[in-house]
């Protein structure tokens, strides 16, 4: 009775050919190509992002800790470049700067750095992605300097490619 209820359902169908499973395999094949692209297109989008905002941050937190070392600094020194910035803080009270008072911040190539003027070995890199267009200005009033202007322009990807962002700072020494 079984096979009698199975022959009037499937009727003269015996199963697939090999042709059938053939094309089957080929446009399974196809479909899953074109999603793994699209998975690893979406994947690089992801990880540019996460770079961009995590350079961002980076750029952002440095823009702080600059700001407040300069509204707390006892003096600003001079630079011969526009890519160092030397903070003096006068912890011994001598009115006279000495290595170990003095925080460098300064752009090598494209990375933003900073150390002590005491130990330049113990440099730590704040960003990687900064581009030409970086500098520090130191603002001078009276042949003394004042404060600092600074802009950080980043490139994520280092090709040009992403729209670069910049990053302004301006800050005045307090006492000043």
């Amino acid at each position: 009775m079984n096979r009698i209820v199975l022959r009037r359902i499937l009727g003269d169908e015996r199963g697939l050919s090999l042709v059938e499973m053939m094309v089957a395999g080929i446009a399974m094949m196809l479909i899953s190509s074109m999603l793994l692209t699209w998975a690893v297109i979406a994947m690089n989008a992801d990880r540019a992002h996460q770079e961009r905002l995590e350079t961002m941050d980076e750029l952002r937190l440095a823009k702080a800790d600059i700001a407040k070392q300069v509204r707390n600094a006892d003096g600003i020194l001079a630079s011969s470049t526009s890519t160092k910035l030397l903070i003096w803080h006068d912890a011994d009270g001598n009115d006279f700067p000495q290595s170990a008072e003095v925080t460098v911040w300064e752009i090598v190539g494209t990375e933003l750095v900073t150390y002590p003027l005491a130990d330049p070995d113990s440099a730590h890199i704040i960003s990687g992605h900064l581009t030409s267009g970086s500098a520090f200005v130191v603002i001078y009033e009276a042949a003394t300097a004042v404060g600092v202007n600074a802009a950080f322009e980043a490139d994520i990807d280092g090709t040009g490619s992403s729209p670069p962002f910049s990053i302004v700072l301006e800050a005045t020494i307090r006492n000043a």
